[in-house]
C-alpha cells in the first residue's frame, strides 16, 4: 500500500511541477520524479534477491513487452493523426463560430479512445502473463512468495480479497504495478550489472 502511495503522489506531484516548470526545469524534475519512484521499486526487487542470470531471462521478456507497448502507442499516433483533421475543424468551428462540436465527431474521438484503452488493456495482460511465466520458470518458492506479497492487491481494487486469490493472481498485482513500469526496467537492468 505504501509503495502505491509513493507511486501516486510521485505521479502527482509529476503532473504538478511540470505544468508549472520551464521545459528545462520540467525535464530534470521529471527525472528527479523516476528516481524517487526507483527508489520505492527498490523496495520491491531487492527482496527478490535476484541472480544475474535471472536478471538475464527476465530482461529479455520484459524488452519484448516494452516493444509492444511502443507498437501500440506508433499505432495510436497513426490513428491519432488520421482524427486530428476532424478534431481540428470542430475547434476552429467552436472558436470562431461558436458552434458546439459535431456529436458525430465526438463519437468517433470517444469510440477510438475506448479502443485506445480496450487494446492497451489487451496488451498489459499478454505482457502480464509473459512475465508470469518467465517468473514461475526462473524465480525459486521462496522468490515466488516474496513477488505474491510484495504488492496489496487492495491498494489496487478495493474490492479484492486477497485471502481468496491464486499466487498467480497475486503476482500479478506485483506485475502490473512494478515490472511492467519502465522505471523498473531501467532499475532491473542496473541491478543486473552488479548482480552476483
Amino acid at each position: 500500500m505504501r509503495g502505491f502511495l509513493i507511486g501516486l503522489i510521485v505521479a502527482a506531484l509529476a503532473c504538478a511541477l511540470v505544468a508549472q516548470l520551464t521545459p528545462e526545469k520540467g525535464k530534470r524534475s521529471k527525472e528527479i520524479l523516476n528516481k524517487a519512484r526507483q527508489l520505492d521499486l527498490l523496495n520491491h526487487i531487492l527482496p527478490l534477491a535476484l541472480s544475474k542470470e535471472q536478471y538475464n531471462k527476465i530482461l529479455p521478456v520484459i524488452e519484448k513487452c516494452r516493444a509492444k507497448e511502443m507498437d501500440i502507442e506508433a499505432r495510436e499516433a497513426d490513428e491519432l493523426r488520421v482524427l486530428e483533421t476532424k478534431i481540428d475543424s470542430a475547434l476552429d468551428k467552436g472558436v470562431k463560430a461558436g458552434l458546439v462540436p459535431d456529436k458525430e465527431v465526438l463519437r468517433e474521438v470517444n469510440k477510438t479512445f475506448i479502443a485506445f484503452d480496450m487494446r492497451r488493456r489487451a496488451v498489459a495482460d499478454e505482457n502480464t502473463d509473459a512475465i508470469l511465466a518467465v517468473l514461475k520458470s526462473t524465480l525459486n518458492a521462496g522468490q515466488l512468495k516474496v513477488a505474491e506479497n510484495t504488492i496489496d492487491p487492495k491498494a489496487f481494487d478495493p474490492n479484492a480479497k486477497p485471502d481468496a486469490m491464486s499466487q498467480d493472481e497475486k503476482i500479478k498485482f506485483f506485475i502490473k504495478a512494478d515490472m511492467l513500469d519502465w522505471s523498473c526496467y531501467d532499475l532491473m537492468v542496473k541491478l543486473q550489472k552488479v548482480a552476483g
